[in-house]
């Protein structure tokens, strides 16, 4: 081997050799090991470095090590090649002795960050375990090997947390979490990725303190990833106060996102209606939402039905009129939403007593092709409710009688419809068809809805009353005594019994 071209200017044998030996380990083929002479010129010791860099790239440690070895032993190294590779040597020496013995405690940071990120490059769902567990044996490190330690548990729980193994990546996160030399923003990371990992399988109290510490001295991004979902998790712990704070500094950060910007307004719109902070007299919209464009686009339509919705239930009904009118304005709406938006309308302009107009967008929502079953099916009992209450009984009837025969109702729906349904037979003269649904809704009620049981027996009190017949009346009265009512409820029930009583005994 040693005279292969030896003098000529022409890369030897060995060069060619090793060269063709990096390119197998660059594209994970075969690798051949090569022959070394006792000692190598300039050009070989450079090729058995380019080598080495590759197989240990590939994980192959023991002919990295070899190669190293025998570049070192060249006398035709510089002194800052000779140092990288001393140090690339002792580095692979610790990474052989770590796969042997498999106890990171004797190895250092750095070559446990390099062991690591081999598994990780290698994709096999067992190399992926493994930097997983070793992870969770880096040493107490700070100063400059900090970022290794920070580097390489995040890049490992990510690999775990993509291959949904979500309860191993969020040990690796909190890990980091709990380094109190790691950098603040990658603690904020780790707090909000493990944060997320819970959220996800449904431990919203356990997230909550997390995604709070992710906002603490964190950059805009984690902030802002942070401040989305602990928004929700506030909502549905009612914490309105604490919301607003958050989405006003997260706001803050966006300022230069419209669409996001507008996201958050709209959450804002929500903290500031259920914690009273909305001008009651104040219907224009741009005033509500300073960030409100002309029109409203497709994909930020839920969080403005969400907005609107909000203004609603807190009693803002001309705030939440103006929302929904401009969503109806959009013509883009997600599948459903055009025959919810009708409906919800026409329940805030009949609070608001413009029954012409509630009775228009319930009828819309009825006759839209926009299928939402549900929607169609409240807007149904809210119109029939309207003629209902203006006593238009014959009209109403047809709608009533529809939605309690309707096996595919819900059990409230159909439950109003039918007690509505025997109230207007009551109220048209029909008192025996009446009696026979109010019975009927009685014994529907008893299976665990007393509301409509309280109601039915109010209406077969005053239907028995109104047939003399005082034995049944009483019998009503008794029952609605022993349902656990309002205090002034049972005394009117008392005393309507007693009277119906009173009445029974002078007629025997």
């Amino acid at each position: 081997m040693e005279a292969l071209n030896r003098g000529t200017g022409d890369p030897s044998q060995v060069v060619v050799a090793l060269k063709l030996l990096a390119r197998s380990a660059r594209r994970n083929q075969t690798v051949h090991v090569v022959e070394l002479p006792p000692s190598l010129d300039s050009m070989e010791a450079i090729a058995a470095l380019e080598a080495a860099a590759a197989l240990q790239e590939a994980g192959d440690l023991e002919n990295t090590s070899n190669l190293l070895a025998a570049a070192l032993d060249s006398s035709h190294l510089n002194e800052i090649t000779r140092c990288d590779a001393f140090r690339r040597l002792a580095l692979v020496k610790e990474r052989i002795n770590l796969r042997q013995s498999s106890v990171a405690a004797r190895v250092s940071v750095e070559a446990l960050h390099a062991e690591i990120w081999h598994l990780l490059h290698s994709g096999a769902e067992k190399d992926i375990a493994e930097a997983g567990r070793l992870c969770g044996s880096f040493p107490e490190a700070a100063g400059e090997q900090m970022p290794l330690v920070v580097h390489a548990t995040i890049c490992t729980a990510l690999e775990l947390e993509q291959r949904g193994r979500s309860r191993a990546a969020a040990v690796l996160y909190r890990k980091v979490l709990a380094n109190e030399n790691a950098p603040p923003n990658d603690r904020a990371n780790g707090a909000l990725r493990a944060g997320l990992i819970l959220l996800a399988a449904g431990n919203r109290m356990e997230a909550i303190p997390l995604l709070r510490r992710a906002l603490e001295q964190s950059e805009a991004c984690v902030t802002i990833a942070a401040s989305v979902p602990l928004l929700e998790l506030l909502a549905w712990n009612e914490e309105w106060e604490e919301a607003l704070s958050i989405g006003e500094n997260a706001r803050a950060l966006v300022a230069s996102d419209p669409s996001l910007s507008l996201f958050l307004d709209l959450w804002l719109v929500r903290c500031r209606a259920h914690l009273g902070q909305i001008d009651e007299n104040d219907e224009s919209a741009a005033t509500i939402l300073p960030s409100i464009d002309k029109s409203v686009e497709s994909a930020s339509a839920p969080a403005w039905m969400e907005a609107a919705f909000t203004l609603e239930q807190c009693g803002y009904l001309h705030q939440s009129k103006v929302f929904y009118e401009l969503l109806l304005s959009t013509s883009d709406l997600p599948q459903g939403m055009r025959t919810n938006l009708h409906y919800r309308l026409g329940i805030v302009l009949d609070r608001l007593l413009y029954f012409d107009a509630a009775e228009v967008q319930l009828r819309a929502a009825l006759e839209s092709d926009d299928p939402f079953p549900a929607a169609k099916a409240e807007a149904r009992l809210r119109l029939a409710t309207l003629r209902f209450l203006m006593d238009e009984y014959e009209s109403a009837m047809p709608d009533f009688r529809l939605l309690r025969e309707d096996a595919g109702m819900t059990s409230r729906i159909r439950a109003e419809a039918q007690l509505r349904y025997a109230t207007c037979l009551f109220r048209t003269g029909r008192q025996e068809e009446a009696r026979t649904e109010f019975l009927e809704c009685r014994k529907e009620g008893s299976g665990g809805d007393t509301e409509f049981e309280v109601k039915a027996d109010l209406l077969l009190a005053e239907l028995a009353e109104a047939r003399n017949d005082d034995a049944e009346a009483i019998d009503c009265y008794s029952r609605l005594i022993r349902h656990p009512l309002s205090e002034p409820l049972t005394r009117a029930a008392a005393l309507a019994r007693s009277q119906a009583l009173k009445r029974l005994k002078r007629r025997h």
